[in-house]
């Protein structure tokens, strides 16, 4: 025990001088105040639920020493939220309860916004069949007209929380521009859902095919004698 102690004394010497001259160097500077918006990590979901509504960032205001809080990065500081064995349902939790707020050390949390979070749960829905709306922007050349528009496939895979997925309506695709067009445009675009708490099961891209052929022509009406 007392060899093992001694061994490589000069080196964990050396170890300590330096450790207490970064704490010294570190201790004469000024603390200094820094806002920050920092990321919002979530852990242990339980199975079969999801999060119907969460925030993406909180506010913090950390205080230390200058030369470690200039450097601090958004994901230098977190808050954790850990939902093991919750229930669906409405929840609030307080920030500032031990744990939840994760900075490094030296590194001061004095204030947080907002202070609780609240967190809808809900049980996973079973997948739901939605129709993929394509958006179409631009018009023809003239005398041209859209006669039909198709996509492969015609509908997706969703999954998510119950209520949301009950009031999806379609998935969307990106933008297929027909303007000038006189012969039918096909093109390979992404598919996609407005709700961020929504998720596609299977393919992510849709082949849009929009049929563009001559219009009908316009007569005159005949001039009466």
């Amino acid at each position: 025990m007392v060899r093992a102690l001694f061994r490589d004394l000069p080196r964990k010497l050396l170890a300590l001088v330096l450790a207490i001259g970064l704490w010294l160097s570190v201790a004469a500077e000024p603390d200094v105040e820094r806002q920050l918006d920092v990321p919002l990590g979530i852990q242990n979901v339980p199975a079969g639920l999801e999060l119907a509504e969460v925030p993406g960032t909180v506010t913090v205001r950390v205080r230390g020493a200058s030369s470690i809080v200039s450097r601090l990065a958004p994901g230098d500081v977190m808050a954790i939220l850990d939902l093991a064995d919750e229930r669906p349902g409405p929840r609030l939790f307080d920030l500032l309860a031990d744990g939840r707020l994760r900075a490094p050390f030296g590194v001061e949390v004095t204030r947080v916004v907002p202070p609780a979070l609240a967190v809808a749960l809900e049980r996973t829905g079973s997948p739901r069949a939605v129709p993929i709306a394509p958006a179409i922007e631009g018009d023809p050349a003239p005398g041209f007209e859209i006669a039909g528009v198709a996509t492969v496939p015609p509908e997706v895979e969703v999954v998510g929380p119950e209520r949301r997925l009950a009031e999806v309506a379609a998935a969307l695709t990106e933008p297929v521009s027909i303007a000038g067009a006189s012969k039918p445009v096909r093109a390979t675009v992404a598919v996609s859902l407005h709700d961020p708490l929504l998720r596609l099961v299977g393919p992510r891209t849709a082949e849009v095919t929009v049929d563009v052929r001559p219009g009908a022509v316009a007569h005159p009406p005949a001039e009466r004698r």
